[in-house]
């Protein structure tokens, strides 16, 4: 996510709620979802990766003192100081600027760069789009009235069009590729480039549960999966009525006949 599609969506949070910590769940809500999902989950994580959104406490977040800098600046220069911190914070992005201190690469020098440095093919289009749309509009100075931060759009100048899934790494949007198909014998889930096997646990035979990520694992993506697990409790709990749903035994009525010896 470019840091000025961020800003749009942290907009909505701090126009509700302003500063006030609220839950992860009403978070999504504020930013248009029906709750906590792989797709909020991950644009939450995206907020607090460029440092606009912060944690408080377990499972909530707030809007943080950067994000009020860059939506209601007191000055020009404190907006352009929190833009510039902002755009500088995920780990990615610094890494990328490391490599390029001289200024923003080409299209083919980044790409070549990813490359050589183990991304997925389908998850490398997202991530220049992220990196040169945030870094373009900090060069070009592109005001919007909402936030002051708007580019070129890279859709637009390369024909590449992302979808709503987030798998990947962080602020990394893209549809990947099918997998290879494993055979009808064997029970591996076949892994991406870059994926790997964190957890597994067998109940029975045929039935398991194997969780599988990419990167370095952080907090925001262990609570996504802490949502998770609280949603599948929920979903068992209103499950078990039904399944148990089996009507008591009924004894004889009070001062019926007894039954035969």
């Amino acid at each position: 996510m470019p840091l000025g599609e961020a800003l749009d969506v942290v907009k909505k949070i701090h126009d509700a709620n302003r500063t006030n910590p609220i839950d992860r769940e009403a978070a999504a809500k504020e930013m248009g979802y029906t709750g906590i999902s792989g797709r909020s989950a991950k644009v939450l994580s995206d907020l607090s990766h460029f440092g606009l959104l912060e944690k408080v406490g377990s499972g909530q977040v707030r809007v943080s003192r950067r994000a009020v800098e860059i939506l209601y600046p007191e000055s020009e220069e404190a907006r352009r100081e929190a833009l510039h911190d902002a755009a500088d914070s995920p780990t990615l992005f610094a890494e990328l600027n490391s490599q390029f201190a001289d200024g923003l690469p080409s299209d083919n020098a980044l790409r070549s760069y990813l490359m050589r440095n183990g991304f997925a093919s389908a998850a490398i289009p997202p991530v220049m789009k992220s990196y040169l749309e945030t870094y373009r509009a900090l060069e070009q100075k592109i005001a919007s009235p909402s936030h002051g931060l708007r580019a070129e759009n890279y859709e637009e100048s390369t024909g590449y069009k992302s979808d709503a899934s987030t798998e990947g790494r962080a602020l990394v949007v893209h549809s990947p590729p099918p997998p290879i198909q494993a055979s009808p014998q064997s029970r591996e889930i076949p892994l991406m480039e870059g994926e790997r096997v964190v957890f597994v646990e067998e109940a029975d035979a045929g039935r398991y549960l194997k969780l599988v990520a990419a990167g370095a694992l952080d907090d925001n993506l262990l609570e996504a999966l802490e949502d998770f697990t609280k949603r599948q409790r929920k979903r068992l709990v209103a499950a078990r009525p039904k399944e148990s749903g089996i009507a008591e035994p009924k004894g004889p009525a009070p001062g019926g006949p007894e039954e035969a010896v």
